[in-house]
């Protein structure tokens, strides 16, 4: 994986970042050509179904690669908080530095889950998203809700009997 970065601060311009695969199998590679991105923004506004508000400031928006949230170090040296923001007292929220196939994870206080994550009607909340350098993705809907869900039963062998140390 090749990385580069120009870093905030830079005279030569904006920090932006460029990463891409290369495969190397025995042959030299000529006129390798990356692509640097400022990243996309996604904003929207956080609603909460529920007798009561949440703290917003425990409301986390993180919009990146689910690859164990590691960030590419040119990613954490150029942007700081790339790809993440804190939803504001208002509900909105303002995601700037979206890279590369990006999903959608909420951190959300106790007792608080996801119910659905939509842009103009369509379903997103498991939509790989993938923004050039600049693209808005706007009115993304996030509503979450204190009616929790559960799921209950009971986990029985081939003979119909109860299995007790199971998951």
């Amino acid at each position: 994986r090749l990385s580069a970065s120009r870093q905030a601060g830079d005279p030569t311009g904006e920090p932006e970042i460029a990463e891409m695969t290369i495969v190397v199998d025995g042959a030299d590679i000529e006129n390798v050509t990356p692509t640097g991105s400022v990243g996309g923004t996604v904003s929207g506004r956080v609603i909460a179904e529920g007798a009561t508000q949440p703290k917003w400031s425990t409301v986390r928006v993180d919009v990146r690669q689910p690859l164990r949230n590691q960030s590419s170090p040119g990613l954490l040296g150029t942007f700081r908080n790339s790809g993440s923001a804190t939803t504001k007292e208002d509900g909105t929220f303002v995601v700037e530095h979206v890279f590369d196939r990006a999903r959608f994870q909420l951190t959300l206080p106790e007792g608080w889950m996801l119910k659905s994550i939509t842009q103009s009607g369509r379903d997103i909340a498991d939509a790989e998203l993938s923004l050039r350098s600049r693209e808005e993705l706007r009115d993304v809907e996030v509503v979450i809700t204190d009616k929790m869900t559960t799921v209950a039963g009971q986990l029985l062998d081939a003979k119909n009997q109860p299995i007790h140390d199971a998951t």
